[in-house]
């Protein structure tokens, strides 16, 4: 089942504790702690059943304290997870942030990087540009994620580069996309690289936080594949000329699914794409289940706000 955590709201103070904000602090903290966690709410999203998880903690006290956060987001999955009538296998976190656990949390990355292309073909038709002259710059992030964006891209665009300081790695890859397609995949690991300044696209796998600011072309399209929060907020506080994509919303059977809502699903109730996850198998398989299903991006997202609205 895929539980959803959320911030509580004013009106769920008093269903926590009787005058919640007259109990001093450490004695409210203890006394939820044991007895009342979290409050719990059924819902459906395409006939799965889904958990609506509150914790004690309203969004702003989450930014200024972070131990409180820390310890009461941990307190919380923690009775989840040994918790056996839940039978929780997936959570989406309130905020977009990274979090360690035993239950797996789900961020929406990897269905950025399996819909990579599908992302960048909506933008593309929304700024009204010709997506078979644009050229694509894959930041590696030495994972499973840049590997699905390259397959994603490979036999729909015209154009790719991989910046990666892994270049040998890449060879088979160049040969496969070469024979197979005609698509000559220039790799190269110096920042300075002309390529990078003429690149159209920039997909970001990497979570290093060298984001190369000043390089990157005017009114070029950042899509952050991996969610590196830091380093897109970076080049965002510096480039108000591009434009910044790091989620989007499916819409599905008219029902509108946040990325990594509709990821942790998958996550439950695809066996191929729990193995995707798990060990990185079937990425051309998974990527195929996806673009069967015609799925239709809704809106496209940066910092979990939309920035624009399709259709």
């Amino acid at each position: 089942m895929l539980a959803i955590i959320k911030y509580m709201k004013n009106d769920d103070k008093k269903k926590f504790l009787p005058f919640y904000d007259k109990i001093p602090e450490k004695i409210k903290y203890l006394i939820l702690k044991k007895y009342k966690t979290f409050l719990i709410s059924n819902s459906k999203i395409l006939n799965n059943e889904i958990l609506y998880i509150t914790i004690p903690l309203n969004y702003n006290e989450k930014k200024e304290n972070y131990l409180k956060w820390y310890n009461i987001l941990s307190h919380t999955i923690e009775k989840l997870n040994i918790n056996n009538n839940l039978n929780i296998n997936a959570i989406i976190l309130p905020d977009d942030d990274i979090f360690y656990s035993a239950i797996p949390i789900f961020r929406g990355k990897f269905i950025n990087s399996l819909l990579s292309f599908e992302i960048a073909k909506k933008i593309s038709k929304i700024q009204n540009l010709d997506i078979s002259k644009l050229e694509f710059l894959i930041v590696d992030g030495e994972d499973i994620l840049t590997l699905s964006v390259i397959k994603s891209l490979i036999g729909n665009v015209n154009y790719i580069s991989i910046l990666t300081d892994r270049i040998d790695f890449f060879n088979d890859i160049k040969e496969f996309a070469e024979e197979e397609y005609g698509l000559i995949i220039n790799t190269f690991s110096n920042s300075k690289n002309q390529i990078l300044k003429n690149s159209d696209i920039i997909m970001n796998c990497s979570n290093n936080n060298e984001h190369y600011s000043y390089y990157y072309k005017r009114n070029s399209i950042y899509i952050d594949i991996c969610k590196n929060k830091n380093k897109s907020s970076k080049i965002y506080q510096k480039r108000d000329d591009m434009t910044f994509i790091d989620g989007f919303v499916i819409k599905k059977d008219n029902i509108f699914i946040k990325s990594q809502i509709f990821e942790g699903l998958n996550y439950i109730n695809d066996r191929k794409f729990k193995r995707y996850i798990d060990f990185g198998n079937d990425i051309e398989f998974t990527i195929g289940n996806l673009r069967k299903d015609n799925l239709n991006i809704s809106s496209l997202y940066f910092n979990d706000k939309p920035i624009i609205k399709l259709n």
